[in-house]
């Protein structure tokens, strides 16, 4: 059976409960157009998003049951995937979830990143070894490493402030602090070789924004950078912040 779905026509037969009901494994559904539903989505069937498809689940997640398998030739956004079955993308996934959720895009079931750049979101994931194609099997681990993780650098939102030859820095926790292990801040007076200043352990609880001084009284460049290291040893450095003494 082939179930080609329209601006319209999702409805509560074909989604009801955030599962397809009337789906069997070895069935076929076209999404041609742009469709948001607002619920949790269970896979057990083929879902196609072609390449004018767009399926937005909002703040909700997909589940990929084992017999599931979604083809993104389009966009699809959601929350967070739990991927069990094969996901594979043509197109564009946008996945602002969670890290724990992004675990399991690459260590259950098949991923296939056609377009690296195109991603917004799913370099959240820390574990992207061996998740891409064979175009990219070139890449050192390091390397596709730092491709995961290109977006983060700004999301960290590092931020340097100067008053007074105080240097207070600024930055955004990103990451659930259950899944962070400490922060490192790193200066430079050349924006090359950068060494370690501070090591911050955020509390496990803690929330909010992070802060630290450094006083400074060369009147030269002074650069800053934010290392981020999480529980499993791998880490993201912020792109460099720089300020300036400046002497009467």
């Amino acid at each position: 059976m082939y179930i080609t779905v329209r601006d319209g026509m999702l409805n509560s037969r074909i989604w009801e409960g955030g599962f397809i009901p009337n789906l069997k494994s070895e069935d076929t559904v076209f999404i041609n157009h742009s469709i948001s539903y607002d619920a949790p989505v269970s896979l057990v069937s083929v879902v196609v998003i072609n390449e004018n498809g767009n399926l937005n689940l909002g703040a909700n997640p997909l589940i990929i049951l084992p017999t599931g398998k979604v083809i993104v030739n389009g966009r699809l956004m959601v929350s967070s995937i739990i991927n069990k079955g094969t996901l594979v993308n043509n197109g564009k996934v946008e996945v602002p979830g969670v890290m724990t959720d992004l675990k399991s895009m690459c260590l259950k079931g098949g991923l296939s990143f056609e377009l690296v750049r195109e991603l917004k979101h799913v370099y959240e994931n820390v574990h992207c070894a061996g998740c891409f194609t064979e175009g990219m099997k070139s890449q050192t681990e390091q390397e596709r490493f730092d491709s995961c993780y290109l977006g983060l650098q700004t999301r960290l939102n590092f931020k340097a402030n100067y008053e007074n030859e105080v240097v207070k820095l600024y930055w955004d926790p990103i990451l659930q602090t259950d899944h962070l292990s400490h922060f490192e801040i790193e200066k430079s007076y050349d924006a090359k070789d950068f060494r370690k200043e501070v090591i911050i352990t955020p509390e496990p609880s803690g929330t909010g924004k992070f802060f630290w001084e450094d006083h400074i009284k060369e009147s030269i460049i002074t650069y800053y950078r934010l290392k981020l290291v999480d529980n499993n040893g791998q880490y993201i450095y912020s792109q460099p912040v720089s300020v300036v003494l400046k002497k009467d």
